[in-house]
């Protein structure tokens, strides 16, 4: 849009504005049924008759939980949940891949905690966006700690100590983050509830997905593939003439590689869906900005659902 347009748009009344808004959103939304329809995609074989039965058997029992917690304790619903879930995770996966990925995460917000700090006048960041940044930061370490023999379970995890060690205290503001997202929630009444509920099921489906081995070709020709070579060999070779993705941009993988290292194949398969969370965290806080909070778990919900 250029400026012109930009301009003519903003002389609009506020009703007008609003006219054009949904006609763009109405357009849109007719181009994508559209689309839809004459690619065939609804015409795809996705599900196996056993995995939709399996499906529905989900749908109920979560669908039976959530209503029990909803109409007797709905504050309680999402601590709940989450302690089934770790469980459940802990058992299929094993409490090592568990601890791997939140040893991690939890390092890489105390790094981007004092990365991006502020000083004690100003707000801190926002905890996704300080998660993001430790993220990257370790991203880049590994990037270089590859290219040498040093790459062994007990380093990665002494390593991952070091930012909650700078500071004491920014690693215990960042651990009560941590217990807060597992606190009871204030949820003003049983409808919230709900929505939270809503918003939880396709992400409650990539969890499962998650806590199944790999079947990918790229995730096991390449995306584990790397992990499992530094952590037999303890450093990554970049030989493109051997494998011609050797120096492709890898920086999923180095993350991919942090938590293979100390976890295996389901740490990293469960931080994939770590991230997942991560951005319906930031869906979830951009949208709240202009709209009700159901409604922006509902965007949640779409988001994850796709």
């Amino acid at each position: 849009m250029g400026a012109a347009e930009a301009a003519q748009i903003r002389r609009l009344s506020p009703r007008a504005s609003l006219y054009v808004v949904w006609a763009l959103f109405v357009g849109a939304l007719a181009l994508t049924v559209w689309g839809t329809y004459s690619s065939g995609l609804l015409k795809q074989d996705l599900w196996s008759s056993t995995g939709i039965a399996q499906l529905r058997v989900l749908i109920l029992c979560y669908a039976v939980w959530s209503a029990a917690w909803i109409a007797l304790a709905p504050r309680w619903f999402w601590p709940a949940s989450a302690a089934l879930l770790l469980i459940y995770a802990a058992i299929v996966a094993g409490p090592l891949a568990i601890l791997a990925v939140g040893w991690f995460l939890f390092s890489a917000l105390v790094a981007g905690t004092l990365l991006l700090s502020r000083g004690e006048a100003r707000a801190p960041a926002p905890a996704p966006l300080r998660l993001l940044a430790g993220v990257a930061a370790w991203m880049l370490l590994i990037w270089i700690a590859v290219r040498f023999p040093v790459n062994y379970a007990a380093v990665y995890a002494a390593a991952f100590g070091l930012p909650m060690a700078l500071r004491p205290g920014v690693t215990a503001a960042c651990c009560k983050e941590v217990l807060a997202l597992i606190s009871p929630l204030h949820l003003s009444g049983r409808r919230r509830a709900a929505m939270v509920a809503v918003a939880a099921l396709p992400l409650l489906c990539h969890l499962l997905v998650s806590l199944k081995p790999e079947q990918g070709a790229d995730g096991l020709a390449v995306h584990l593939m790397i992990p499992a070579w530094v952590s037999f060999h303890h450093y990554w070779h970049f030989d493109y003439r051997h494998i011609v993705w050797a120096v492709m941009p890898l920086g999923a993988d180095w993350c991919y590689t942090a938590v293979y290292m100390l976890g295996g194949e389901y740490a990293a398969r469960l931080l994939n869906f770590a991230f997942l969370c991560v951005i319906a965290a930031i869906v979830y806080s951009i949208t709240r900005r202009f709209t009700k909070p159901a409604t922006a778990l509902l965007a949640v919900a779409l988001f994850a659902a796709i």
